[in-house]
């Protein structure tokens, strides 16, 4: 049983949330034991290297010392983060780092809103035609995986067509309808043998990336897969988003964070900020708060890094 405004896990999402947790803490403690620690890296990075890779500078970043408490390291770090993220904002705005100005600026930190440096971000599926192509052609609830008695029985239509040879009266009346409207909206067709393919490839892949995973990285497409996406855009069939985060992840960030989109959501940063009380074994609980602090910070960097990189890359294609 769940809320609708609940965020929606499993046990899937449990072990890869605890597996990511044993991550990051071996690796903090494999950097620690070489006599790094993961801190000064984070600070590294945006005090210097996005200056000596992009000309970027102006970053400041304050990490929690070597020498305090996991407690005082909770309240120390997400200061640091949204700090670092609203410092970003104001590059992507003014291509400069102006603190007066910074320091004037009294709007909460929304995740989403984060805006990007590049243009046609992330890609997102829209519209009716969207979610009936997705629909048949991926859930194993459309009815379409399965198609005579002397036939296997498959997941999805998707993986029915990669392994089986069939034709249009292969299939039950009821389901022809919704066949013809795959080849009147060309994504399959009839070859020459009479037997349905797929009409494009890479643009049923394209599809499929969408279903599974709810979001494209626009720039990480190679060059006719963007060509697709574009002519897709045109149809109205997706849609482009150019934000620092895409959907699943500041969603994760706010199941995280707060209570601001889902009501069973951890609340870890409202609870160092307003102090409130924590388990009877709090030292523990502090340290795997830290580690969970420290998942976002890094997958930030990434983010950010992802942004400079991506914009060097796309400035190239337009130019080229």
């Amino acid at each position: 049983m769940s809320a609708q405004t609940g965020y929606i896990k499993g046990v899937a999402f449990d072990h890869k949330n605890i597996f990511a947790l044993l991550q990051m803490n071996g690796y903090y403690n494999q950097l620690f034991s070489n006599g790094i620690r993961l801190e000064e890296v984070i600070e590294w990075f945006f005090v210097e290297y996005l200056f000596e890779e992009f000309n970027a500078f102006g970053f400041k970043v304050a990490m929690p010392s070597a020498n305090s408490t996991f407690l005082e390291k909770c309240t120390a770090v997400m200061p640091a983060l949204e700090s670092t993220l609203k410092q970003f904002i104001l590059y992507v705005e003014e291509r400069q780092i102006d603190f007066e100005l910074l320091e004037i600026r009294s709007e909460h930190l929304v995740y989403k809103n984060i805006p990007s440096l590049i243009d046609k971000k992330y890609v997102y599926g829209i519209g009716e035609e969207f979610k009936q192509v997705t629909f048949l052609l991926f859930s194993d609830q459309s009815g379409l995986g399965y198609v005579g008695e002397n036939r296997k029985t498959y997941n999805d239509f998707f993986d029915l067509l990669r392994n089986e040879q069939l034709k249009m009266n292969d299939f039950l009346s009821f389901d022809m309808p919704r066949v013809q409207w795959l080849i009147d909206q060309d994504y399959l067709k009839v070859d020459s043998g009479g037997f349905l393919v797929f009409s494009d490839n890479l643009l049923v892949a394209i599809l499929y990336d969408l279903y599974k995973n709810d979001v494209v990285a626009y720039w990480n497409c190679p060059p006719e897969a963007r060509e697709k996406l574009d002519q897709l855009a045109a149809r109205n069939v997706i849609e482009f988003e150019n934000t620092l985060f895409s959907r699943p992840e500041y969603h994760y960030i706010n199941y995280l964070l707060n209570k601001s989109q889902f009501n069973n959501g951890l609340d870890l940063r409202n609870k160092y900020s307003h102090m409130q009380p924590f388990s009877e074994d709090e030292e523990k609980t502090h340290a795997h708060n830290y580690y969970v602090f420290l998942t976002l910070f890094i997958v930030t960097v990434i983010k950010i890094n992802d942004e400079f990189c991506s914009e060097l890359s796309s400035e190239s294609i337009n130019f080229t």
